[in-house]
Order: C-alpha cells, then structure tokens, then sequence
C-alpha cells in the first residue's frame, strides 16, 4: 500500500492504479500544517503509515525535516527525465535541505517569495523605487493582501519583504 499525503496529488491515481493493480493508494488531502500535525501524531504512536508527502514547503520543512521524519528521496526517484540531471534548470536537480537530499524541488515560480502585485490600470510602477512607497497616502484604500493569519502558507512572501535586507 502506497499512502499520499499533501495538497496536491503527485500521480494520477487512476492510470497508476491500472499499471500496478496489486498496489493500493491511499491518497489524504488537506492542509499542509494538519498533515503534517497528523504524520507526527502517527509518528509519536509508532505508526508509520505515510510513504510519500508532497506539500507545502513550510509545513514540510518546520515539522518533517526538522523532525527528522524524512528519508533520502533520490534513490526512490526512477523516470530518465527526472534521474538525468542535464534536464534540469541549470543541470542539476534542486533540493531545499542543506544536505541536499530530503526536500526535492521539482517546480519553480518567479512569483515566490515576490508577494505583491498591481495593477498597471491604477499604479504606474516607475513612482515606486521601494517597497516603503506602498505607504503613499494616495494608495489608501486601494490595496489588497492576504490575511497571513487566517491563509495557511502565504506567510514566507510577506516575511520576505519584511525582513529582506536589500530594501530601501
């Protein structure tokens, strides 16, 4: 048996389901933070009943990495398009562990760790040289941001532009 956990599913069940019929998946959704929660309740009962997670980086880094609960990824990776390391983004594959063995990347986005956008209808971006900008008295009223207390994961854009040290 196979258990998934995470927020998106890493196979499509259905055509894994009829390549291998003789082994069952498992698959639980849900948020990052109360999966992880979950597998280490489980962990702390001596269960280990989650073989693959694929979740949010937060979640899997603060409580399974640190936790030590993760086992090396690389020996369990098979397809040629994912062992070549050629076919990645600068030839080699990305991990966010220091290790370089636990927590594998597999997708990028530009937008990361950016945490803001605009319209070009109402700002015209060459006014703005810092983020202190945001605070022009013309603005208010007109911006909008996830609530980083209530939406789960979306704290590390907005930490980024508090605590980076390049703004001005």
């Amino acid at each position: 048996m196979v258990s998934i956990g995470g927020y998106g599913a890493i196979v499509d069940s259905g055509v894994f389901q009829k390549t291998y019929p003789k082994i069952k998946i498992t698959h639980i959704t849900g948020a990052g933070t109360d999966l992880t929660q979950r597998i280490s309740a489980e962990r702390r009962a001596g269960k280990y009943l989650v073989d693959v997670y694929n979740g949010g980086g937060n979640s899997l880094f603060q409580v399974l990495y640190q936790g030590k609960m993760l086992d090396p990824i690389k020996s369990t990776l098979i397809l040629p398009e994912v062992t070549d390391a050629t076919k990645w983004w600068e030839g080699k594959q990305k991990y966010a562990d220091k290790e370089g063995q636990y927590i594998f990347v597999y997708e990028g986005n530009v937008s990361a760790g950016a945490g803001a956008a605009y319209n070009t209808q109402l700002l015209d971006p060459r006014e703005y040289k810092s983020y202190w900008d945001l605070l022009n008295p013309k603005l208010k009223g007109k911006i909008l941001s996830t609530d980083i207390r209530k939406v789960r994961g979306a704290g590390i854009p907005w930490q980024f532009l508090y605590y980076h040290s390049d703004l001005v």
